[in-house]
């Protein structure tokens, strides 16, 4: 008998960045960031509910109050540890699947979360992810019976860099998905994470006029190989990493490819 599975995203975001303040509602032509990417979750025909997951720091209750607006569920958890806010939120939500979606990814692709869901509960996997899509484009595939797991793999419980671990073949059941050749552009950069790229994404909406949902990736990847120079990371761009390291852009893309080989030589013999 198949199990039914719930799927909820869990939209990660906080008012408070050093780089550019308040930017979870920072207006991408004309519409708060946020309520963006809200409009498009809501096109993943997979998914089953969309929740802000904040902080309870004083600034961040806005969220909250905008999530009742756009509604969608709300939840703020601890400020510090990340993990611990999907994991109250899987919890609140009876849950099955979590899908860990930043909140400043506003072009994160319903299209590549509808492929990503049912190959995940069709090959029982713990882990899923789409590779070589456009940094900001993907949103992470995790079954909450990994929750706990994951916790205890963190070197401290305040990291914030939750993907090193989470996809790890050597740990959990990780399914990777290639990105189609239209969209494969691993190089190019769709977060928001200062004022330079918010003035890019604002001219992207505005090159791609759309409806709230915004432009597909695939119209925004043509857009951009017309200027890749606006998007384009450099290889040895450093990259944070957990623990307060860093890697070079180059390095990270060699090692995702690496993991991307290890689980599907150890899918191959299950």
């Amino acid at each position: 008998m198949t199990v039914p599975q719930k799927v909820v995203a869990c939209v990660l975001a906080r008012m408070s960045s050093r780089r550019l303040p308040g930017k979870a509602l920072a207006p991408v032509a004309g519409v708060p960031m946020l309520e963006r990417l809200v409009h498009r979750l809501r096109t993943a025909r997979t998914v089953d509910e969309i929740v802000i997951c904040t902080s309870t720091r004083p600034d961040d209750q806005v969220l909250l109050e905008k999530a009742d607006i756009w509604r969608v569920g709300g939840y703020a958890g601890s400020e510090e540890n990340v993990l611990s806010r999907i994991m109250d939120v899987a919890e609140r939500y009876a849950a099955t699947l979590v899908l860990r979606v930043t909140g400043d990814n506003v072009l994160t692709c319903p299209a590549a979360i509808d492929r990503m869901v049912p190959h995940h509960i069709a090959s029982g996997a713990e882990y899923t992810r789409t590779n070589k899509l456009p940094l900001g484009a993907t949103a992470e595939v995790l079954s909450v019976s990994i929750l706990p797991r994951l916790q205890s793999l963190l070197p401290h419980p305040n990291e914030n860099h939750l993907m090193p671990f989470a996809y790890d073949p050597t740990h959990f059941h990780c399914e990777v998905l290639e990105a189609s050749p239209d969209v494969m552009r691993p190089h190019y950069s769709l977060t928001l994470d200062t004022p330079e790229d918010l003035a890019r994404m604002d001219w992207i909406h505005r090159e791609c006029p759309a409806d709230s949902a915004g432009p597909s990736l695939e119209r925004v990847v043509a857009l951009l190989d017309e200027h890749p120079d606006l998007c384009r990371v450099p290889a040895d761009a450093p990259i944070c990493w957990p623990g307060g390291a860093t890697m070079t852009f180059g390095a990270l893309l060699e090692l995702m490819d690496e993991r991307a080989a290890l689980a599907r030589s150890r899918n191959a013999t299950r």
